[in-house]
């Protein structure tokens, strides 16, 4: 059981956006909310604003969101909140964050197909496990990591990562287990089995399977399990790890093993198959990894603390010295 408490200074505040910051360009939009680059008035200095669409009439103290940042403290691996408040214009709720230069995602398309250099790759997931190591120490699954949500900026040379968007974050061991959580949960690729299952039993598995997804995603330059819709994507998964029964790369899972022949012949399975995936040298050396990271069962996948080891070996095995400073594009 954690004990909850306000991180210091993220009280929920009162301010007109207008006053404050001058708002430049758009970077993002979705369903919830949309991010701004703003200037602060008053100075040069840049932040991202993410303003939600809806309108609330009373201080927001049950937004998850806001739960999130009063209880989990500042973290080199996660973006830094500069303050919160509600617009007393638009009853909006604005977080003003620290700007980075681009997402996962678009660092991908920028490098058009030149794959990462092992080092730069092992810093990147090194950040990204201490990140969610936090995230977890304090009783929280972020249930939305992907590479949208994901931030990187440069700094003499060196690539930092940073997670953002903590929007869907829920406590995992304070909410009963009964609670059913909402099955839009994580952009649809990054899901794990026993979301697109709608299996209620959700905790820190879930960005396990997330965060080997990332891995697979960024040695090949190409997401993993990019399936059109709930059942194509447990058809990709199955190709690739093999239905859930004993002796399959993915493991025996319980709440299919069983169902095994029925749901090879429901998704017309046929095996082996082509998996689709292209292995390339990146995911050779990585992907012990990632196979430890996508089990069928919740229960069988690696900790953090595990998945870290495996990643300081390759570290060794590559020295992190790099002869270029690396650069997003």
């Amino acid at each position: 059981m954690f004990q909850l408490r306000n991180v210091v200074g993220t009280e929920v505040g009162h301010a007109i956006l207008d006053t404050k910051y001058q708002l430049e360009n758009e970077i993002g939009s979705g369903t919830f909310g949309t991010v701004c680059v703003a200037r602060t008035k008053g100075s040069a200095r840049l932040v991202a604003v993410k303003t939600l669409r809806q309108s609330y009439s009373c201080e927001p103290s049950r937004l998850r969101e806001v739960q999130f940042y009063q209880s989990v403290p500042p973290h080199a691996n996660l973006v830094a909140l500069n303050e919160m408040f509600l617009d007393a214009n638009t009853n909006q709720l604005h977080f003003i964050t620290e700007l980075m230069d681009c997402n996962l995602l678009e660092m991908v398309r920028k490098r058009e197909g030149r794959p990462l250099k092992v080092p730069t790759l092992v810093s990147l997931f090194s950040q990204l496990i201490r990140g969610l190591a936090h995230i977890h120490a304090h009783g929280f699954v972020h249930r939305d990591l992907k590479p949208e949500n994901i931030l990187v900026s440069t700094s003499q040379g060196e690539v930092v990562l940073k997670i953002a968007d903590f929007g869907l974050a829920r406590r995992a061991e304070i909410e009963p287990s009964s609670h059913r959580w909402t099955s839009y949960v994580a952009t649809r690729w990054y899901r794990a089995p026993e979301q697109l299952l709608e299996i209620r039993e959700h905790s820190y598995p879930l960005d396990i399977w997330a965060l080997g997804t990332l891995i697979a995603e960024l040695c090949n330059l190409a997401p993993l399990f990019p399936g059109r819709d709930r059942l194509d994507m447990l058809r990709r998964q199955m190709r690739v790890l093999g239905t859930p029964s004993a002796g399959c790369p993915g493991g025996y899972w319980k709440e299919l093993g069983d169902y095994s022949p029925e749901v090879t012949e429901l998704l017309d399975l046929k095996f082996p198959g082509n998996n689709e995936i292209i292995i390339t040298e990146n995911l050779k050396k990585f992907g012990d990894i990632v196979r430890c990271c996508i089990q069928w069962d919740p229960a069988k996948r690696a900790s953090l603390t595990t998945i870290m080891a495996r990643i300081k070996l390759i570290s060794i095995d590559k020295p992190l010295r790099r002869a270029e400073p690396f650069r997003l594009a």
